[in-house]
């Protein structure tokens, strides 16, 4: 019976509209803390920067967005026969786009300031259980099996040197958020 308690629970859901309305509300909760933290770490990153004033070279600009495009357009234009001319003038509309530079220039500007933090406070320095740790935290919510995510990163040292420095990045943010002061204003 498609309404049945036991129909519903072989396809996850809830018992009862209780668990259900728990489960929405836990998830929505949830949703609304990741954006709080993902906005104060927007502002925090703003302040470091604008503390650390830097000037980005041009020509770093020009090779971020040339590998941004590479990875989201270029292999796929090559790979298709795109002629040179055509994917000469695709990147040119990429790297002359005002928002985007001003976008990858804030980007680079956050990475020297958070790698300046990183290796002053050695939070690239880690237990190897930590980083295990989160290997098999991420490993789960990708529904993969540990020890299968920790033989592809042993055959692929781009992908173990990504999410390294993706752990990294993450121990700084939470670094960085243990010591924020976050003011609540009224609405």
């Amino acid at each position: 019976e498609p309404t049945s308690p036991e129909f519903l629970q072989a396809l996850g859901f809830p018992d009862t509209l209780d668990e259900a309305l728990e489960e929405v509300l836990e998830e929505e909760r949830e949703a609304r803390e990741a954006a709080q933290q993902k906005e104060i770490i927007k502002q925090l990153l703003t302040q470091l920067t604008a503390r650390a004033p830097l000037t980005i070279p041009e020509l770093a600009i020009d090779a971020a967005i040339g590998h941004e495009w590479n990875d989201v357009q270029g292999r796929f234009l090559l790979a298709h026969g795109i002629p040179a001319e055509d994917r000469d003038a695709a990147i040119r509309t990429w790297l002359q786009n005002p928002a985007l530079r001003t976008s990858v220039r804030q980007q680079l500007h956050e990475g020297v300031v958070v790698r300046a933090i990183v290796e002053h406070e050695k939070l690239n320095e880690f237990p190897k259980a930590d980083f295990d740790a989160f290997l098999a935290s991420s490993a789960s919510q990708m529904g993969a099996e540990r020890d299968r995510v920790l033989t592809e990163l042993r055959a692929d040292s781009k992908l173990l040197r990504d999410i390294t420095e993706r752990f990294i990045w993450i121990r700084a943010m939470d670094f960085l958020l243990d010591r924020a002061t976050v003011e609540e204003l009224p609405a």
